[in-house]
């Protein structure tokens, strides 16, 4: 006869170690404090400026700089084209450099989309 025990005895022991294992309350000290280091790291960490511009979606980032743009324009020109037609007219263009800038940033943000799931 071999002394090896049987399936069932087998998986009492099993059943048995890990019950006392769920019992065991340095386990679930050591997972508490895992979890409470985990969210002190979590706290703790800074976040940069690059971080938080990088978080803004290439839609608006790149919207945003279409609105920069028309505005530097608008300014320019407005200043040295003396016109009654200037500021319209700067309007008109400041609105299609922001939704020109939102249309890149899409474009981009779609590439890289395609990119990523490739």
């Amino acid at each position: 006869m071999t002394n090896k025990p049987d399936p069932e005895q087998e998986r009492l022991m099993r059943l048995r170690d890990k019950q006392i294992s769920a019992r065991d309350p340095l386990v679930k000290t050591r997972k508490f404090n895992q979890q409470a280091a985990e969210r002190e790291r979590k706290r703790n960490k800074s976040v940069s400026l690059v971080e938080f511009w990088t978080a803004i979606p290439q839609v608006v980032r790149s919207g945003f700089f279409g609105l920069l743009l028309g505005l530097v324009l608008l300014k320019i020109v407005t200043g040295i084209w003396i016109s009654p037609l200037a500021m319209p007219i700067m309007v008109v263009i400041t609105i299609v450099s922001t939704a020109m800038g939102a249309v890149i940033g899409n474009a981009i943000e779609l590439r890289d989309n395609i990119k990523r799931h490739l």
